[in-house]
């Protein structure tokens, strides 16, 4: 798995590389990295949109590592799965993730954005409540790849819409509030 996943960051490098060139803005004056990420937060901060969208996945984070957390305990003792059992749990969330992924345009045209970003966290908790209930391994892969799936067009829509309000000049900035945010609430999860 480890030699699989080094081929793919290598196929995905030169991927990245056969990308057209874009011409580079032109350096602004210097500011401290203090203010920069000052700037970006508020940004974040004073726009309901922006913060929606920061706090979404920062909540999701916090249910979906309570539940990672204790998953391997849950297949072992409730599910009665060893390890390659819950390696096929896991590969089924991932497979979800994909399709949730492919799927988020269609979703996103389809239902609006909004909407959309709804229904994903209304799937990632009711998938979350089907877990918890699972009879069988089978219950529970189907559980978790539904969840995947929320994640996984949550993941496709959520940057896509804010990548269309903020200016690029404050994107990466706004993105790092925003990952930053996600990122500091899994602990609390765990």
């Amino acid at each position: 798995p480890l030699f699989a996943d080094a081929v793919s960051f290598a196929v995905s490098a030169l991927l990245v590389r056969s990308l057209p060139a874009v011409p580079r803005p032109v350096p602004q004056a210097r500011e401290s990295l203090l203010r920069q990420a000052r700037a970006g937060a508020s940004y974040v901060f004073r726009d309901r949109l922006l913060l929606g969208l920061a706090l979404r996945p920062a909540v999701g984070n916090i249910a979906f590592l309570a539940v990672e957390t204790v998953l391997a305990l849950f297949a072992h003792d409730r599910l009665g799965i060893g390890s390659f059992g819950f390696g096929l749990l896991l590969t089924a969330e991932a497979t979800g993730g994909l399709l949730g992924a492919g799927i988020a345009s269609f979703l996103g045209r389809r239902l609006g954005t909004g909407t959309a970003l709804t229904c994903t966290a209304a799937i990632e908790g009711l998938a979350i409540l089907g877990l918890a209930a699972s009879p069988n391994p089978y219950a529970a892969g189907l559980a978790l790849a539904v969840c995947g799936a929320g994640m996984g067009a949550t993941m496709v829509l959520a940057p896509s819409l804010r990548q269309t309000i903020v200016p690029p000049e404050l994107m990466g900035r706004v993105a790092s509030t925003s990952r930053m945010l996600a990122m500091c609430a899994a602990p609390f999860g765990a």
